[in-house]
């Protein structure tokens, strides 16, 4: 026997080292186990956040891309003057704007061609509309309203009463037309041309008139800041909406006829309940004189333009800002097609979206 194997320190030691050694090693396979997999779970969560990243920015890329797309006009019609007043035919086939070198011009908005080209020998026109069976466009200038054939451009009726005329719009059957001006509604017999009623109780200039679908009720906008509701068949006054704090430049009905926008050189729109005249929401994002107000033919959307330059689209449920349309001038008018695809502006340009 050896010195170390009498040893018993040798012995303990040894004993003690071979002992240690399986539980060591198992420690460390535990750890090794341990480890290992968190630093591929890692390397995992790694990879998929960076995958993820990316696909979230080409995501909003595409979706960026997909909205700016529509921010500029599809279409531009050039015109030597300055324009007042678009509107589409009822069946959206014709695109018709007013300009003030006192010529009607007839385009296709779907390729951009002028069809025909009117001198009305007028004054400056400030407002053009299509009557309901697209056969008669009525005409208003700085002078008279004109009632005109809307294939040849012949004149039907000239209306005369007004000291100025600013808007004019059809009734939905068709047989009354309504002018607005010299503080005074005018309501014409559209077959003889004759005055079938005169509504007063504006203050000052009236800038814009609109016929509810129903016809039942009429509202105009004016530089008093008011908007006034009359009863067609009566010629009383209904309601008079107050809150602008400037002039009413356009006023118009949703296509439900439950709500009445109005645009202001407050720089706001308003949305208000028909029925009560309460003030439903006050649309706040333009930055100048707002000009124009349209609704679209479901009644969704809420077109606006004004002196700033672009035109925006509203939420009319929300009243929320939906988007800014750029590269156009001052927005003296706006237009949406009858069947909601196209969108068109007008100030020195015809300017033509769609959607």
């Amino acid at each position: 026997m050896t010195a170390d194997e009498t040893n018993p320190a040798n012995h303990s030691d040894t004993s003690a080292s071979v002992n240690a050694s399986p539980d060591s090693t198992r420690e460390e396979n535990q750890t090794s186990s341990k480890i290992v997999p968190v630093k591929k779970k890692s390397e995992r969560l790694f990879g998929l956040l960076l995958l993820g990243g990316i696909g979230v920015l080409v995501i909003s890329f595409l979706i960026t891309a997909y909205y700016l797309s529509f921010d500029k006009p599809t279409r531009t019609f050039h015109t030597p003057a300055a324009l007042q007043s678009v509107t589409f035919s009822p069946d959206g086939k014709i695109l018709v704007s007013g300009s003030a070198d006192k010529t009607v011009r007839l385009w296709d908005p779907q390729t951009g061609a002028l069809k025909q080209k009117w001198n009305t020998n007028e004054s400056w026109i400030t407002s053009i509309a299509f009557s309901p069976d697209g056969q008669t466009l009525a005409i208003g200038s700085d002078g008279n309203a004109i009632l005109c054939d809307a294939q040849t451009g012949t004149l039907k009726q000239r209306l005369v009463g007004h000291d100025g005329n600013k808007s004019v719009a059809f009734s939905p059957d068709g047989k009354t037309l309504a002018s607005g001006g010299d503080k005074t509604v005018k309501l014409w017999d559209t077959q003889t041309g004759a005055l079938k009623q005169t509504l007063i109780g504006h203050d000052v200039w009236i800038n814009s008139v609109a016929f509810s679908p129903d016809g039942k009720s009429l509202a105009s906008g004016s530089s008093d800041k008011t908007v006034k509701l009359w009863d067609v068949q009566t010629g009383k006054l209904q309601k008079t909406l107050t809150g602008h704090t400037d002039w009413v430049n356009s006023v118009a009905f949703s296509p439900d006829g439950k709500t009445l926008a109005s645009a202001s050189q407050d720089e706001t729109v308003k949305l208000w309940d028909v029925q009560t005249g309460a003030l439903k929401q006050t649309l706040v994002g333009h930055t100048n004189i707002v000009q124009a107000v349209a609704f679209s033919p479901d009644g969704k959307t809420l077109a606006s333009g004004g002196w700033e330059q672009s035109v925006k689209l509203w939420d009319v449920q929300t009243g929320a800002l939906k988007r800014t349309l750029i590269g156009v001038g001052s927005v003296n008018s706006l237009a949406f097609s009858p069947d909601g695809k196209m969108l068109a502006s007008g100030d020195f340009e015809v300017y033509l979206w769609e959607f």
